[in-house]
C-alpha cells in the first residue's frame, strides 16, 4: 500500500509531500528489503529498525511482523492546487480570512489519465541494463525466486529457534534485558541519524518518551537474547570454527554497504571487532544447522 499527502501552503502549492507505506510481511520473515527514494523514513506503528543496503535500500529488522513507515520526498506532485480567496466578491488574503466562516468553490481545470507504456524490448532497455523483455523479466523472476527462497529460510530458521526456546529452561535477569534494549534502541537512533533525522526529532514526531519506547522494545530485546542464547549453546555443542575465508567474506559483506575495502572494515573494527564477528558468523552457522536439521512433524 503506497499513500502520499501533502501540507499546502496557504496558496495551494506543496509545502512538504508525505509518503506513508506498509510492507507487508506475509513469510513472517525477520528482515525485509525494501528501497525508496523516500527521505527522513520512520518506523510509525513499532520499534524495527532499518540499516542501509546502498543509496535507497533498506534493510528492516521486521522480527516477523509488518512494516508501517512515512518518509518525505522531492518531486512533483502529479496534480497542481492553486486557492484564492474573496470575501463578498472582492479578492483577500488568507490572513485577513483567517477566523471567517467561508464557501469554498471548487474548479477542476483538467483532468488526466495515466497512460502506461507497452511492454516491450524498447521498455526493457529503459528500466534495466538488459536488451530484451525476456531478459528483464528472468532476471525480475530469478531475484523473486531468490527472495521467496530466503525469506522461506528465514521463517523455517525462526520457528525451529522458537521450539527450542520453547523447551528450554533460561533465567534471563532484568538488567540483560535492558540492556539489550539499551542496544537496540542505539541502533535505532543510528540508523535515524544515517537518513539525517535526528533521534530528538524523531522522539518530538512520534510523542513518545525514551522510556516508553525502551518499554515497547524490552519484549524483542528478550526474544533476541533467547535466541542469541540457544544458538551460541548450538555452536558450542556443534563445534562450529570460523575460517579466514569465512570471515573475509563477512567483512566485504560489511565493507559493500559502507562503502569501505576489505582492510579498511578490519582495521576499524580491531581484534576485539573482529573477535564478535567470528562470533556472530559462528551463531549464524547454527541457525543454518538447526534449520537444515529440523524435522517436520
Amino acid at each position: 500500500m503506497y499513500v502520499r499527502t501533502w501540507v499546502a501552503g496557504a496558496d495551494g502549492s506543496a509545502k512538504k509531500i508525505i509518503v506513508s507505506d506498509w510492507i507487508k510481511n506475509t513469510a513472517g520473515s525477520s528482515s525485509l528489503d525494501d528501497s525508496t527514494e523516500l527521505k527522513d523514513v520512520t518506523n510509525v506503528k513499532g520499534e524495527q529498525g532499518y540499516t542501509m543496503n546502498g543509496d535507497n535500500a533498506r534493510i528492516w529488522d521486521a522480527a516477523g511482523g509488518d512494516i508501517y513507515y512515512q518518509g518525505s520526498i522531492e518531486k512533483d506532485l502529479p496534480v497542481s492546487l492553486k486557492v484564492s480567496y474573496q470575501l463578498d466578491g472582492n479578492p483577500i488574503s488568507a490572513e485577513d480570512l483567517a477566523g471567517k466562516p467561508a464557501l469554498f468553490k471548487v474548479t477542476i481545470k483538467k483532468i488526466e489519465k495515466k497512460v502506461l507504456p507497452e511492454i516491450d524490448d524498447e521498455l526493457a532497455q529503459d528500466v534495466s541494463d538488459f536488451d530484451t523483455l525476456d531478459e528483464y523479466k528472468a532476471d525480475i523472476k530469478a531475484k523473486l525466486t531468490e527472495d521467496k527462497e530466503k525469506d522461506a529460510k528465514s521463517k523455517k530458521e525462526n520457528d525451529v529457534v522458537e521450539k527450542i526456546i520453547e523447551n528450554a529452561t533460561m533465567d534471563i535477569a532484568d538488567d540483560m534485558i535492558a540492556a539489550q534494549a539499551e542496544r537496540m534502541l542505539n541502533e535505532y537512533a543510528q540508523n535515524l541519524q544515517m537518513q539525517g533525522l535526528s533521534f530528538d526529532m524523531y522522539m518530538k514526531y512520534t510523542g513518545m518518551t525514551v522510556e516508553q519506547l525502551l518499554d515497547q522494545m524490552k519484549p524483542q530485546a528478550l526474544k533476541r537474547i533467547q535466541a542469541r542464547l540457544v544458538l551460541e549453546a548450538v555452536a558450542v555443542a556443534e563445534k562450529f570454527d570460523v575460517t579466514d575465508e569465512d570471515l573475509d567474506a563477512k567483512c566485504e559483506e560489511i565493507g559493500k554497504m559502507y562503502g569501505m575495502e576489505l582492510d579498511k572494515v578490519k582495521e576499524t573494527f580491531g581484534e576485539e571487532g573482529l573477535n564478535q564477528i567470528k562470533e556472530d558468523i559462528k551463531v549464524e552457522k547454527a541457525a543454518d544447522f538447526v534449520r537444515d536439521n529440523a524435522v517436520e512433524k
